[in-house]
């Protein structure tokens, strides 16, 4: 976050940026680099890093976290890494103790004090130790304080990803699919999926404890509600094929606290809306909605007149059913309905196939249907099918293009829906490079999947 307090205007020739603040009040918090000069997050000059193994930092952290914090039930740590490297290869390496504060532009970068080396390379144990223990106290703090926390972790595996996941409350993985995203064909085809972000996930979420949130927020270059029918299938499918459960996920349109309605509800997207309608005491029923889009079974209700803990019960045109009847009697009423939409899917009926990556060649570990490397990544869920392709298949020393094809069972009742409530028959089908298909059985009458 940024470590400049609100109002900071500089003082007595100290500039106005957080390293002015910081040389004014705690020089000795600045952390310098490989190269000995100020490291700052993402190179922008606007986020100097500070000494996260001071308890000092780590108490002034929080509490300015926790005092932007209002009306909010978690705190949001962003850009929260497994490695000890900047964008331009630049390692931590370490600060100057004993400094002068304020500290003049003539005595910087030491300021009076003596350089401290706390890391001896990107990969020191010492920073990945100190990084862990920052985590930790941080989500112990605001624990105590009723605060959740959740993590923006990049996708890098490993013990590092698991554990520094496991010590927050939730995560969220953001740019996932990459930028490469669905036209890049030739680098799925090369065994990029495999080989890298997709490993990746499916050893993660099989390990991590905490709820798995998958933030989908650069699709292939864009953020808004221009994303295309292809990608929102694709990005879907992918993050139901590494997840744990169908409820375990946001796929979010646009980093913020509470913004997805770019994307569309059958993605799984935070929803958040305020409809109107008629309301009658005593009844659990309201018509007359102004809109129903973005409104789906489960999802929050809260209003005027509107009991505690209410959800949606139902949805069917304008027409609203509540968990608990209206109390206020018959009026116009002004709903907010809030949360993450119940996807049709169901559960998953298998986990995926244990994978770690980072620790041998892993074999076998996609292309699977009901645990045979059937050459289309697929996985079953209760109440629907997940199927996707590009390479979909690992043969112990190199990714080879995979089988395109696969066979649809039938429904056990009703029929399959795509997110697009397009009837899906079953048999046999044939997928481009870099497509998929996420199914969800449905009444013949009744698409399952919430709708724009």
């Amino acid at each position: 976050m940024d470590t400049t307090p609100s109002g900071w205007s500089g003082a007595n020739g100290y500039d106005a940026t957080p390293l002015g603040w910081l040389y004014y009040n705690h020089p000795d918090w600045i952390e310098y680099g490989s190269d000995r000069n100020v490291m700052y997050e993402f190179g922008h000059t606007d986020y100097p890093v500070v000494d996260i193994s001071n308890p000092n930092v780590q108490q002034y952290m929080f509490h300015a976290m926790a005092a932007k914090a209002g009306g909010y039930q978690a705190l949001s740590l962003d850009n929260v890494s497994t490695e000890n490297i900047s964008n331009d290869s630049i390692y931590q390496l370490g600060h100057y103790t004993g400094t002068r504060a304020p500290c003049p532009a003539k005595l910087r970068p030491a300021c009076g004090g003596t350089f401290v080396a706390q890391y001896a390379s990107a990969s020191d144990s010492k920073w990945t130790a100190a990084n862990l223990a920052y985590l930790k106290y941080i989500s112990a703090q605001a624990k105590a304080a009723g605060f959740a926390t959740i993590a923006n972790l990049s996708y890098e595996g490993g013990a590092n990803f698991v554990a520094a996941a496991n010590a927050v409350s939730g995560i969220i993985v953001e740019n996932v699919p990459q930028q490469q995203g669905i036209s890049a064909e030739n680098s799925w085809y090369n065994g990029f999926m495999i080989d890298d972000l997709f490993e990746a996930n499916l050893y993660n979420a099989a390990n991590v404890t905490q709820m798995f949130y998958a933030a989908v927020s650069y699709l292939n270059g864009h953020d808004t509600s221009s994303i295309t029918k292809t990608e929102e299938a694709y990005v879907t499918a992918w993050t139901l094929l590494t997840t744990q459960s169908a409820q375990s996920f946001l796929s979010a349109g646009k980093i913020s606290s509470r913004a997805v309605e770019s994307y569309p509800p059958s993605m799984g997207g935070y929803v958040d809306v305020t409809v109107t309608g008629t309301s009658s005491a005593g009844s659990p029923v309201v018509t007359g909605l102004s809109s129903s889009r973005n409104v789906s079974v489960g999802l929050h209700v809260t209003g005027a007149g509107i009991a505690a803990n209410t959800f949606v019960a139902a949805v069917s045109g304008t027409t609203l059913t509540l968990s608990t009847p209206a109390t206020a009697g018959a009026t116009t009423v002004a709903l907010n309905i809030s949360g993450l939409p119940a996807l049709p899917i169901g559960e998953p009926i298998a986990p995926p196939p244990a994978v770690n990556p980072y620790a041998a060649t892993p074999t076998g570990v996609c292309g699977w249907i009901n645990g045979a490397n059937a050459g289309v990544c697929s996985r079953q869920y209760s109440n629907g099918w997940v199927y996707m392709n590009p390479v979909c298949q690992y043969n112990g020393t190199s990714c080879s293009v995979a089988s395109q094809a696969m066979t649809i069972p039938a429904a056990a009742s009703g029929s399959w829906y795509d997110q697009f409530c397009n009837v899906v028959p079953a048999g046999r089908h044939t997928m481009k490079a870099a497509t998929a298909l996420v199914i969800a059985q449905g009444t013949p009458t009744q698409c399952p999947w919430p709708q724009p």
